[in-house]
């Protein structure tokens, strides 16, 4: 079942003419819910006609604390939260939101408003989203920017469905002359630069639930872990004096996530050179750079994985948490959004990233330090999308000196910035 969800307040003539495209348009009137929320000093409601529809009535609230009230009541597989300036133009929508959805259990789709803009106001959300958020949608904002900030979750998480051919919604706005400024417009319009300075310091909590959503939506069965492998070569650049390590901690918990090939490069040479003669010899879609003292979390690479195909990435990258590092306290290390502003001013992307083995540009060995940094200023300039997986999926135990010298840093830092600055 579909289940609507239209909060109303003072708009008699707009909740009429919404009911009315809604019985105009759908294809299975069996098939479809209608569930008001009106606030209980609204007087105008003894003018509405609430005839199949069940209403709930409660003290005032934004339309999104509404939608999500109304959701716990509803029956449906699949929720539609609309408002009293909309009205429903393609016919047969029920139908076509069905072939939208396919059979994704978790879902935010984009409708089309019929404004023009870029930026989604009409989203509808299947059972399996809400049932990982807790919610339909975030509701720390009065009026403004919840459909911005419940895109954003989607976008990251790779669970936006564009539906904007199929799928349209005339949104009448006195932004756009479509409709005239009543009350209830500048009701909300009053919580506007509150609400958008909410969105803006939400990012962190939004990263939050981008991360629970990538690890519930996961295409990782338990009982298939050591069974099918990944098309993923793991490449480890070891050292002497960390086979034991490697052997009795790092090495079974790299085969306990499945890729299709382990490559250990041992000798002479520098990390980055040992990275680079292990990624000659791979032969998979993706390599994964495991240091000699990373511990590696169950899923990690199958997470990773999945997350570079539905966010179509050519690098994915993740957090971590750091023990005994000399230079750093045990401690998470959040790596952040990615940005060509972020990155070129210094490196927040650890080389336990997965690559799409056709993207990799070779480390440059000539660097004593920092060609990790080097090689993803490089990539995105040759035009790799970079994605930040907001997990925590594997730990480095960093033992022994840091190779990072922090006045050799500073020295080199400025090189390699001039080479990349725009």
């Amino acid at each position: 079942m579909i289940s609507i969800l239209l909060p109303t307040r003072g708009r008699p003539e707009g909740f009429k003419r919404f009911i009315d495209s809604v019985k105009q348009t759908i294809s299975n009137k069996e098939e479809i819910e209608v569930l008001v929320g009106i606030d209980n000093d609204d007087t105008s409601t003894r003018q509405y006609d609430f005839t199949g529809c069940r209403v709930f009535e409660g003290p005032r609230c934004s339309p999104t604390k509404w939608c999500n009230a109304l959701a716990e009541h509803a029956g449906g597989d699949v929720f539609v939260p609309m408002s009293d300036d909309i009205i429903c133009e393609t016919q047969g929508w029920d139908l076509a939101l069905r072939q939208v959805i396919g059979d994704s259990k978790v879902a935010c789709v984009w409708a089309d408003d019929m404004n023009g803009r870029d930026n989604p106001t009409i989203l509808i959300f299947t059972l399996g989203w809400k049932e990982i958020q807790g919610c339909l949608i975030n509701d720390s904002c009065e009026h403004d920017f919840g459909d911005t900030w419940a895109a954003d979750v989607a976008r990251n998480a790779g669970v936006l469905v564009d539906g904007r051919v199929q799928l349209k919604f005339r949104h009448l706005h006195p932004d756009f002359g479509t409709a005239p400024i009543d009350q209830t417009y500048k009701d909300g319009m009053s919580t506007r630069q509150q609400d958008q300075k909410i969105f803006e310091d939400g990012e962190r909590v939004r990263i939050e639930e981008c991360g629970r959503m990538v690890d519930a939506t996961v295409n990782l069965m338990p009982e298939k872990v050591g069974k099918d492998p990944l098309p993923i070569s793991v490449i480890v650049p070891l050292q002497e004096d960390r086979k034991g390590l490697f052997e009795g901690i790092v090495r079974p918990m790299i085969h306990k996530n499945s890729p299709s090939e382990l490559i250990v490069v041992a000798g002479e040479g520098g990390p980055g050179n040992k990275r680079n003669k292990g990624a000659e010899q791979a032969k998979h879609d993706y390599l994964f750079f495991c240091d000699d003292d990373i511990i590696l979390h169950e899923g990690c690479l199958a997470k990773l994985h999945d997350y570079a195909l539905r966010m179509q990435a050519d690098v994915v990258y993740c957090d971590l948490v750091l023990v005994n590092n000399p230079l750093l306290k045990d401690m998470v290390f959040e790596a952040g959004a990615f940005s060509f502003e972020r990155l070129i001013k210094r490196n927040f992307i650890s080389n336990m990233a997965l690559i799409r083995r056709d993207r990799f540009m070779k480390y440059d060995t000539a660097l004593p330090i920092l060609e990790d940094w080097e090689m993803w200023l490089r990539m995105e300039k040759a035009g790799s999308k970079f994605a930040y997986l907001p997990l925590v999926l594997f730990t480095a135990l960093y033992r022994g000196e840091c190779r990072t010298d922090p006045e050799l840093s500073d020295s080199i830092e400025p090189q390699i910035r001039k080479l990349y600055e725009r």
